[in-house]
């Protein structure tokens, strides 16, 4: 089989987060490693087992040491996997959706009832896998959502947040530089009240942790997460604080008209005129 199922809620598995504080590991290098182990047990024979697997090259794959791989499989144990085998295997990755053994299996059972039954001959077309009914009115068991790859499921709100939390969460460890600590690991909360808080990741809280870490300089990162609250709890009301309301320009009309050159002139001139003509006036 060149295909292996892997379920929505694998990422948000709480088991993740412990094997990664075991090993002194980042969450990102165990789910890394653990699907690098999906794909060598898929082509594994017996599938399902790590049958020569090397923790070195399996690290040369994800861009890491053999000896992360190794911590990160030995803090797996007991956990998923139980020595070489993969602990839920035949469990997860069952066969199925096995187009070929599911007609098989219809086949013989068919077979094995009474010549009463109308049993449908089938032929398997080799080359696309497809099976093709040699009689135009006869049909198959209904298949299921999973034998078309197909599986219709609603939305699980709850698991649209936890995947934004975790998003968010991450970008923050990454912007104040501790995202491979594994002392931050599940310091979440304080991102989630700036969430419920109202606060915009794009616009509040990744330009505010930024700014605050480059102002903190050689400092280095701080103690916690509330360090932030204060900062972006101002962003949040510096963006919802209401505009200025303007004050209209005034009209045209209502502006007091400059004196052009020739009215001053001739002001000035009149005025010259009436002060002469007193002074000659005068005993």
């Amino acid at each position: 089989m060149k295909w292996l199922r892997l379920y929505n809620e694998t990422v948000h598995d709480p088991k993740w987060r412990m094997i990664a504080i075991e090993a002194e590991q980042p969450v990102h290098a165990v789910l890394a490693v653990w699907m690098v182990m999906l794909c060598h047990a898929s082509g594994a024979e017996p599938r399902g087992t790590l049958t020569g697997w090397n923790d070195r090259l399996a690290g040369a794959a994800l861009d890491l040491k053999g000896d992360v791989v190794n911590a990160i499989r030995t803090a797996m144990q007991r956990v998923v996997l139980d020595g070489d085998r993969l602990t839920a295997w035949d469990k997860r990755q069952f066969k199925g959706d096995d187009v070929k053994e599911r007609v098989k299996r219809y086949r013989a059972r068919k077979a094995a009832e009474t010549d009463s039954c109308n049993v449908t001959s089938l032929e398997i077309d080799q080359s696309n896998d497809g099976v093709t009914l040699q009689s135009q009115d006869a049909t198959l068991p209904p298949l299921r959502a999973t034998d078309l790859r197909l599986q219709i499921t609603e939305r699980d709100p709850a698991a649209d947040a936890r995947a934004r939390l975790a998003e968010v969460g991450m970008r923050v460890l990454s912007l104040i530089g501790v995202a491979d600590d594994p002392r931050w690991f599940g310091s979440y909360g304080r991102v989630q009240q700036w969430l419920a808080d109202g606060a915009n990741p794009d616009l509040d809280i990744y330009p505010t942790v930024q700014r605050v870490m480059i102002r903190r300089g050689a400092q280095g990162p701080p103690g916690g997460l509330e360090y932030f609250d204060r900062p972006i709890a101002d962003a949040i009301a510096t963006r919802n604080r209401p505009m200025p309301e303007g004050k209209p320009h005034a009209h045209s009309d209502q502006r007091p008209r400059r004196e052009t050159t020739t009215e001053t002139t001739a002001r000035r001139r009149a005025g010259m005129a009436d002060a002469l003509a007193r002074r000659m006036g005068s005993p």
